[in-house]
C-alpha cells in the first residue's frame, strides 16, 4: 500500500512538471499560430517544437520504460525521404515507441501521424497535434476521405515526410481481436487464395490505406514497414501493459523489438491484396518469433541478431542496433521534479499537521 501511495505520489509529481512545461510550450505555439501562421521559417519551428516535446515525454516517462530497446532495420529507409509508414498495433505506447525509432534515424520533426479525431480534442496536447498538422479522422468513410485527400495534398508539398498510420485502427485486444475474427469469416478474406484470419494481428482496413495510396502514389519514394513484437512477447500486450500496471503499480516495464522493412514505390500497391500481405507476413514473423523465444525477454544484441537472422529476409541489407530511450535534459527535468516533490511534501506536512 505504502509502495502504490508513493509510486501515484511520484506520479503526480512527474506529470505536474510535464504539464507545466507543456502549458508554457502551448501558450509558445499559440503566439507562433497568430505570428507566422504559414510560412517557412514555421516549418523549422514546428519541427524543433515536435523533438523537443519528444525529448520532455522520453524525460518524464523513461522511468517506466526500459532504457534499451533492439532494432533490425532494412539500410534502403536511409536514402529515402518521402514515405508513408505502416505498423501493426500492440498498445497505446506504439506511437511514442516509434517516434522514438524515427528520432533515432533523424526523421521526427518530419513524421506525421493519422489519428482518431477524438484525440484533437485533448486539453493542451491535442492543441499541440494539431500544431504538428497531425491528421484527424472520423471513421466516417465519406468525411474521411476528403480528410485524408486534404492531409496527402498538404505533405506534398513538403521536402520529407513520413506518414504514419496503423492500419488495423485499433491496438490488438480480446474485443478487438474477436471483431476481426469475425469479419475475416464474414467477408471470406483470402490472400493468394487461401483463408487469411490472423492470430497476432487485426485484420487491416484497406479502404482507408487506398485512399492514401491514390493521394500520394505519384510523390512517395515507397512504404516504411513497422513490424513491433513485445519484448516478451504477449498475446494481448495492452492488457498486461495497462496504465495501471506500468504508471500505478510499477509491475512491469513496456519495451518492444522493432523490424523495420522498405518497400520501393510500385503498382504492386495497387493491388487490393497489399496491405493484406504486408500483415500475413507480420502474423508469420510474430507466430515464429513465438515458437523461438516463447514469453522470455530478449537480453541482448547476440540474441535478438540470432532471432532476427531467422524472421528476415538474408537478401535484404539489414543492420542491426539498440537504442537509448533515455533524454540529455533528464537532469533538468528532475530538478523540477525534486522541487515539486518538496511542494507536495510541504503541503501533506502541513495539512496533517492543522
Amino acid at each position: 500500500m505504502i509502495r502504490k501511495l508513493w509510486n501515484i505520489l511520484s506520479l503526480v509529481a512527474i506529470m505536474t512538471v510535464y504539464f507545466s512545461y507543456i502549458t508554457a510550450t502551448c501558450g509558445l505555439i499559440f503566439v507562433i499560430d497568430l505570428v507566422m501562421p504559414r510560412c517557412l521559417s514555421r516549418d523549422a519551428i514546428v519541427k524543433t517544437a515536435k523533438v523537443a516535446w519528444l525529448s520532455l515525454t522520453k524525460t518524464a516517462l523513461h522511468g517506466y520504460f526500459p532504457g534499451k530497446v533492439f532494432i533490425r532495420y532494412d539500410t534502403a529507409i536511409l536514402d529515402n525521404k518521402r514515405n508513408v509508414v505502416i505498423s501493426n498495433h500492440l498498445t497505446e505506447y506504439d506511437w511514442l515507441f516509434i517516434s522514438c525509432v524515427m528520432h533515432y534515424f533523424e526523421r521526427f520533426g518530419d513524421m506525421y501521424i493519422i489519428l482518431k479525431m477524438s484525440l484533437k480534442d485533448i486539453p493542451l496536447l491535442g492543441y499541440g497535434m494539431r500544431f504538428f498538422e497531425f491528421i484527424f479522422l472520423n471513421r466516417r468513410l465519406s468525411k474521411d476521405k476528403e480528410l485524408i485527400m486534404s492531409g496527402a495534398s498538404n505533405l506534398k508539398k513538403k521536402t520529407r515526410y513520413d506518414l504514419l498510420l496503423f492500419p488495423e485502427g485499433t491496438y490488438i485486444d480480446k474485443v478487438s481481436h474477436e471483431k476481426s475474427h469475425k469479419w475475416a469469416q464474414k467477408g471470406s478474406t483470402t490472400v493468394d487464395g487461401h483463408a487469411f484470419d490472423p492470430e497476432e494481428v487485426i485484420l487491416p482496413r484497406t479502404t482507408g490505406f487506398d485512399i492514401l495510396r491514390a493521394g500520394m502514389k505519384d510523390d512517395m519514394n515507397g512504404i516504411l514497414d513497422i513490424t513491433i513484437i513485445g519484448n516478451p512477447y504477449a498475446k494481448y500486450p495492452n492488457d498486461v501493459y495497462s496504465y495501471t500496471e506500468v504508471l500505478v503499480n510499477k509491475s512491469c516495464m513496456v519495451n518492444f523489438v522493432f523490424f523495420l522493412d522498405y518497400i520501393p514505390n510500385n503498382d504492386d500497391m495497387d493491388s487490393k491484396e497489399f496491405l493484406l500481405k504486408r500483415f500475413e507476413r507480420k502474423e508469420k514473423m510474430i507466430t515464429q518469433y513465438k515458437e523461438i523465444k516463447g514469453c522470455d525477454r530478449i537480453e541482448s544484441m547476440d540474441e535478438f541478431r540470432k532471432i532476427a537472422d531467422m524472421l528476415c529476409d538474408t537478401r535484404v541489407e539489414y543492420k542491426d542496433i539498440e537504442i537509448d530511450l533515455s533524454s540529455r535534459w533528464g537532469p533538468l527535468f528532475y530538478a523540477m521534479f525534486v522541487f515539486v516533490w518538496m511542494m507536495i511534501a510541504g503541503w501533506l506536512a502541513k495539512w496533517i499537521w492543522k
